[in-house]
């Protein structure tokens, strides 16, 4: 995860580090049970659910419980079924998961845009999407995003959002949040980018593979064949040339020798005096 990352890349690591590894056997409480149970709901037996941040596994044994087949990434792992990744640059293949859970952790994104192409990259057209994020609350300095309140976070989300499917707001120490700050839960279907943006209407053909130069040049060199064959440049060329293809004393040489004119024959014989 640090190779070929700038110096301030490597500080984001190490707090965030620290940070996982300070809350490695917390129990995310019945937030993470209630929001689990949302997604699961919405997922067919079986389904392949990846869990962002997920520390100690909870997330994974409830997704467990619910019919699907989970696994998880953070910094650090301490269970096999856990990955050490980073969310900016997950290593999953294109289209790998039906669901992707991300509880607490998209408040500690370096590049929230990057983050968010990346589930949208792992997870498939119309996967479901879990997320919880504290509102009006930085907890520590690793908490490097504060959403205002449950429209600022779906407002953040929606490059990848397709439709909202369930969402909440609720108040610390509440009975449906045991964190110690007001938390917003959304619950969504995830809508990929298209690989490719569609060709504009007002754009006429594709150009071919020449370029403009190499079009040019040979529009010149057709020009200048045509002029040699109709001004007989090149028959003369053939037939004068010593040294043509068709030899000195050939037909096409004697063709072209000028013929001497007549002698009258009064000026023959006062040459011959």
């Amino acid at each position: 995860m640090w190779h070929g990352r700038p110096r301030e890349y490597h500080a984001y690591l190490d707090v965030q580090l620290r940070r996982t590894l300070s809350k490695r056997r917390t129990d995310p409480g019945v937030g993470a049970t209630l929001l689990v149970g949302e997604v699961a709901a919405r997922l067919p037996a079986g389904a392949d659910v990846l869990c962002i941040g997920c520390r100690n596994g909870f997330e994974l044994d409830r997704f467990r419980l619910l019919g699907c087949n989970a696994v998880g990434i953070d910094l650090f792992s301490q269970r096999r079924d856990i990955f050490v990744m980073d969310m900016h640059d997950l290593a999953f293949g294109d289209d790998a998961f039906d669901a992707v859970y991300a509880s607490h952790s998209l408040e500690h994104a370096y590049d929230l845009p990057a983050v968010l192409r990346e589930i949208g990259r792992v997870a498939r057209d119309g996967a479901i999407v879990g997320i919880e994020v504290p509102v009006r609350h930085k907890g520590s300095d690793a908490d490097l995003l504060e959403f205002d309140d449950l429209d600022d976070v779906s407002a953040s989300l929606a490059s990848v959002v397709d439709e909202v499917l369930w969402s909440e707001e609720l108040p610390p120490r509440s009975p449906r949040n045991g964190q110690g700050s007001a938390v917003a839960r959304i619950v969504f279907r995830l809508e990929k980018a298209p690989a490719f943006a569609p060709r504009p209407a007002h754009v006429g053909p594709r150009r071919g593979w020449l370029s403009a130069g190499t079009r040019a040049a040979g529009v010149a060199i057709v020009a200048i064949a045509l002029l040699f064959t109709t001004f007989g440049i090149v028959p003369e060329l053939l037939g004068d040339w010593p040294y043509n293809a068709f030899g000195k004393n050939s037909r096409a040489h004697a063709a072209h020798v000028p013929r001497r004119a007549p002698v009258p024959a009064a000026a023959a014989r006062t040459a011959a005096l």
